[in-house]
């Protein structure tokens, strides 16, 4: 998936440390097959079909409302979103982890179009072990959102954060080496080559995406 660099900045990310990174922080992916449904949207003057037409978005990622479950439990804020955990009800009635992306405010358009973008954004990459997977989304009624696989480990911004070492006094000005950091340079390295692998899937599938288009 994309990796979270800062958490509290306005723009959603698609990117979170993945396994193969460190793989104690991911679960093992479950593939799931996302019924195609949704309720109608009450409140637009013009019928699903032509919602999804106008705003761009693909009718295999809607998912029943009812089958998504929200709890407290706050995983990310930024300014304009949050994000929170939730559990998605399977056919099967087992409950699948999931991470809800959601707007502060609803009625601010270029916050939503923005959201609607990065699930665009999702739905036109394949699956890869170092890109969050997108689950599916609730767009006909308010509030707005976007379900996307959960990551127990969390963000790579607080991995790097977390693993930081404090500095003696007297040595705060110098340089960066890795030895102010818990993890070791082969685990440094492969953070590295985790998010170059996942940006290289993600400028691959866009740039052809865009030259069919």
């Amino acid at each position: 998936m994309i990796l979270q660099i800062a958490e509290n900045q306005d723009a959603f990310p698609l990117l979170d440390i993945t396994e193969g990174t460190i793989a104690h922080l991911r679960d093992e992916q479950t593939v799931l097959e996302i019924q195609a449904e949704a309720d109608r949207d009450e409140n637009e003057v013009f019928d699903e079909e032509t919602y999804l037409r106008e705003m761009g978005i693909d009718r295999n990622w809607q998912i029943p409302r009812e089958k998504l479950e929200i709890t407290d439990d706050q995983l990310g804020r930024g300014e304009f979103g949050m994000v929170n955990k939730g559990f998605y009800m399977r056919r099967d009635g087992s409950k699948l982890p999931v991470a809800v992306k959601t707007l502060i405010d609803n009625n601010n358009q270029t916050q939503r179009l923005a959201l609607i973008s990065e699930m665009e954004t999702l739905t036109s990459v394949d699956r890869h072990p170092n890109i969050v997977s997108l689950v599916g989304a609730c767009t006909f009624e308010e509030p707005l959102y976007v379900v996307i696989e959960f990551v127990p480990g969390g963000s790579l911004d607080k991995l790097l954060h977390n693993s930081q070492v404090q500095r003696s006094i007297g040595q705060e000005d110098q340089p960066y080496v890795n030895i102010w950091s818990r993890l070791t340079e082969r685990e440094l390295l492969q953070i590295a080559s985790d998010i170059a692998n996942g940006m290289m899937h993600l400028e691959s599938k866009l740039a052809s995406d865009n030259l069919i288009s």
